[in-house]
């Protein structure tokens, strides 16, 4: 009994020993050269002030105060924060320059962020932070590392201002990230930095989505095949001034529409380029469900898979067009007809490979060499078009035997068509619009020609009729003699 009793009364000095302490506390100390703290315990709000920088320490002297500190205010002068963990807080109010790595990690009830003046924030800073819901990124930023807030499940949405010129990382695991809002001085952003669960990208005009550049930077697990398959957007939609893009329409004066621009981008169904337009980037208009496009003549360059998942049905390459990136239009599963003009000097490789490609015509040699590369690829492919002028080559000449004149979009072909398309689509080929050719079929200026062909034919198969019986019955006749 007795021995409960002196237990009892150890508990009671120790919890009384506690309150005297935390009763006689002080309420303000140093946490840096000129840098002090103060606490007010009726408002639950630690107020950092002076000049300066705080200087790290394994206690601040307010650790004490850590279960009621509700609020932190950090003024004007103070020129870097960091290391405040504590598990009660629930709004800051930041006027410091530099907020350092790991500055709020685990702040778990933490709902509000207030930046004013911050011009960087570092790795982890709010690491964990769960509660915030909105975060806004003040324009005294240019610099953005979205790395600062990995692990905020419940960020929802993040506005990013027009200071803002460069945004790196990636908002990793902020599982509920919906909405981000972009300002119009973005001049370049990383892969994926929206994270996985993005849905609407706001902007405020067409012209600052194109202008900034979209930066690819491998680790040293990673390799070009991580290049090739990276994504910016993760099929999230695009909204200007509040209204969801469906129609892009590329500004005029535009020279360039620049890697990875749109690729992926949820519901963009059409696209109109301007003439003027010189280049069309990597991956480009990738993933998009656009049915139809224009390429203006005067377009020089179509990067690499530029075209890639598209639901394009017909695509006319212009004779500006020197150059045509590799796999341009891979799994382009709607393509039916391709005309690619005469300027085309280098095709890199599979770029006809579109799954369910039939109709192909060619105005170039390196078009046609690039065509005999993929032809292994491309099962589908029912008769290929040469311009007059460029010569057959002996493997296609092979594969497909049947040939025959035709105009189509004011030039002259030579059609060559393979053995099953002849018997199933007879002698009347489709054009590259999906429909019969019709008068197209041959070349009307020479149908006295096609006539005098036919005649002799049939004359020469008359002919040859007649010498076949003469033959027979002068064999019958010299069996019965």
């Amino acid at each position: 009994m007795k021995k409960y009793i002196v237990m009892l009364l150890l508990i009671l000095a120790i919890v009384a020993v506690c309150t005297v302490s935390y009763a006689d506390a002080e309420t303000g100390g140093q946490c840096g050269e000129n840098v002090y703290w103060s606490f007010d315990e009726q408002s639950g709000t630690l107020t950092i002030s002076g000049e300066g920088e705080m200087q790290y320490q394994p206690t601040y002297g307010f650790e004490i105060f850590k279960d009621n500190i509700r609020t932190i205010v950090v003024e004007e002068g103070v020129e870097r924060i960091e290391r405040f963990r504590l598990s009660s807080l629930k709004r800051v109010e930041i006027h410091a320059k530099e907020v350092g790595a790991n500055t709020f990690m685990h702040c778990s009830k933490l709902e509000e962020v207030v930046l004013d003046g911050v011009e960087s924030i570092e790795t982890d800073a709010f690491y964990a932070c769960e509660s915030i819901k909105r975060l806004v990124i003040p324009d005294s930023m240019t610099k953005l590392n979205c790395y600062a807030f990995t692990a905020c499940t419940g960020l929802t949405e993040v506005v990013i201002p027009d200071s803002v010129t460069q945004i790196t990382g990636k908002f990793d695991s902020c599982t509920s990230l919906e909405k981000v809002s972009l300002g119009r001085g973005i001049k370049k952003i990383g892969r994926e930095v929206f994270g996985e669960s993005i849905k609407q990208i706001h902007i405020k005009d067409i012209d600052s989505w194109l202008s900034f550049k979209r930066e690819i930077k491998l680790n040293e697990l990673e390799t070009q095949y991580d290049a090739e398959n990276a994504n910016f957007y993760n099929g999230a939609m695009l909204f200007i001034n509040g209204k969801q893009v469906t129609d892009v329409v590329v500004p005029e004066g535009t020279k360039s529409v620049g890697a990875y621009a749109f690729k992926g981008i949820r519901g963009i169904s059409s696209v109109t380029l301007p003439e003027g337009l010189e280049s069309i980037g990597d991956q480009a208009f990738a993933g998009c469900i656009i049915t139809e496009i224009t390429i203006p003549e005067g377009v020089k360059s179509i990067g690499a898979r530029a075209f890639m998942g598209t639901k394009l049905k017909k695509v006319v390459i212009p004779d500006s067009v020197q150059t045509i990136g590799k796999e341009c239009f891979l799994r382009c599963d709607k393509l039916t007809a391709l005309t690619v003009g005469k300027g085309v000097r280098s095709i890199g490789e599979r770029a006809f490979y579109a799954g369910l490609l039939e109709r192909v015509y060619i105005s170039s040699d390196a078009a046609l060499k690039a065509l005999e590369n993929d032809v292994y690829y491309i099962q589908s492919i029912k008769k290929v078009g040469i311009e007059r002028g460029i010569k057959a080559t002996e493997f296609l000449a092979k594969s497909y035997r049947h040939t025959r004149p035709v105009s189509f979009e004011g030039r002259d072909y030579t059609v060559y068509c393979n053995e099953k398309y002849r018997q199933s689509e007879g002698e009347t080929p489709l054009g590259a619009d999906g429909t019969s050719l019709g008068d197209n079929y041959g070349i009307t200026e020479n149908i006295g020609l096609v006539v005098i062909l036919y005649v002799l034919g049939a004359l020469v198969g008359n002919l040859l009729i007649v010498i076949a019986v003469v033959i027979i019955v002068k064999k019958l006749r010299k069996r019965r003699g």
